[in-house]
C-alpha cells in the first residue's frame, strides 16, 4: 500500500513544484501542519481534495491510478450589457458572464461581473461523486472489519473467561489439597510432641526408680 506521506510529497511536487509553504497556503493550513502530516504519515484528505483541482479521488484514497483526472470541458465567456449580447468566447474550465444593469449588486455602478464556473463545477461534482462512492466503499469495508474484529474479540473474551475459570478451579483444588496435607502434617507433629512427652515421663520415672534402689 502506498504511504500517505509519499502521496503528499507527490502532491506538493505537482501543485507547487515541491514548495511546502505554497502548498500549505493553497490548502489554507500552516507549513508546520504539512510537516506534521509527513512525519505522522497522514493528511486531511477532504481538505486536499477540495483545494487541488482535477485531483483523482481514487488516487488520493488508494494511491492507485493517475493522480489527475482529464481536464474539464470548455465553457463559454459571454459578455452581456443593456444592448444585448456583445460576444462569446471559449474558456477552459468555466464561464464568465458580464451583466450590466442599474440593479447591479456588485462591482461598479455601471455594472457587475458574475462568475459561473460551470466547467469546474461539473468536474468538481464528478470528483465528489467518485469521492463519495469510494468513501462509502471504504466505510463499508471498515464496518465489516470492525464486525469481524468484534466477533473475534468476543470469542477471545469467552475463551479467556473459560481459561480463567479453569485456572481458578485448579488453584482452589491445589489449595484444598495443600490444606489437607498441612492438616495431616500438623496432626503428625502433635502426635510426635505427645510421644516425646511420654518418653520424657518414662525416662524420669526410670531415673527415679534407679535412685530409690541405690
Amino acid at each position: 500500500m502506498v504511504e500517505k506521506k509519499d502521496l503528499l510529497i507527490s502532491l506538493i511536487a505537482h501543485y507547487t513544484r515541491g514548495n511546502k509553504a505554497k502548498f500549505a497556503s493553497k490548502l489554507g493550513v500552516t507549513p508546520q501542519t504539512i510537516n506534521t502530516w509527513i512525519s505522522r504519515n497522514t493528511f486531511d484528505a477532504d481538505r486536499i481534495f477540495a483545494n487541488c483541482e482535477n485531483l483523482s479521488a481514487e488516487w488520493l484514497l488508494t494511491g492507485q491510478g493517475s493522480m489527475l483526472k482529464q481536464p474539464a470541458d470548455s465553457g463559454n465567456i459571454t459578455s452581456v450589457n443593456n444592448k444585448g449580447i456583445v460576444g462569446s468566447y471559449n474558456n477552459i474550465g468555466g464561464s464568465v458572464t458580464q451583466v450590466s444593469s442599474p440593479d447591479a449588486h456588485y462591482g461598479t455602478t455601471s455594472g457587475s461581473i458574475t462568475v459561473h464556473n460551470t466547467g469546474n463545477n461539473k468536474q468538481y461534482d464528478e470528483n465528489m461523486k467518485d469521492w463519495r462512492a469510494l468513501y462509502i466503499s471504504k466505510e463499508n469495508q471498515v464496518i465489516e472489519l470492525k464486525k469481524e474484529l468484534c466477533e473475534k474479540l468476543a470469542g477471545f473474551t469467552a475463551d479467556l473467561k473459560e481459561k480463567d475459570a479453569y485456572i481458578k478451579d485448579i488453584t482452589r483444588e491445589a489449595y484444598r489439597r495443600n490444606s489437607a496435607k498441612d492438616e495431616q502434617i500438623n496432626k503428625m507433629f502433635d502426635e510426635i510432641i505427645k510421644l516425646r512427652e511420654q518418653i520424657e515421663k518414662l525416662t524420669n520415672h526410670i531415673l527415679a526408680s534407679n535412685q530409690s534402689m541405690l
